[in-house]
């Protein structure tokens, strides 16, 4: 249940559950890349979060997507057609 939507009461229903409450979904982007509510929603399923900073995280993997596109694409050639265009 949404409670508040940019700091305005809210009474919006969001997701869903099963019976047995071991499925549930959310449409709520991003949910879990907040640390906080990340790792009290482990713990209240009786797990640990092995990340402790998501955005560190994702920000190493983009680096090493990065480090792999420059080693394997012509950069200098890509910037030319982004600026001029292929002629």
């Amino acid at each position: 249940q949404i409670t508040s939507r940019e700091n305005k009461p809210a009474n919006e229903p969001d997701g869903y559950i099963t019976e047995d409450g071991r499925i549930w979904g959310t449409y709520i982007h991003g949910l879990f890349e907040n640390d906080g509510f990340r790792k009290a929603w482990l713990a209240s399923i009786d797990m640990q979060s092995t990340v402790s900073n998501f955005g560190h995280e994702r920000a190493a993997a983009y680096d090493r997507l990065a480090d792999v596109l420059e080693s394997s694409l012509n950069i200098s050639m890509l910037d030319s057609i982004i600026s001029t265009g292929v002629t």
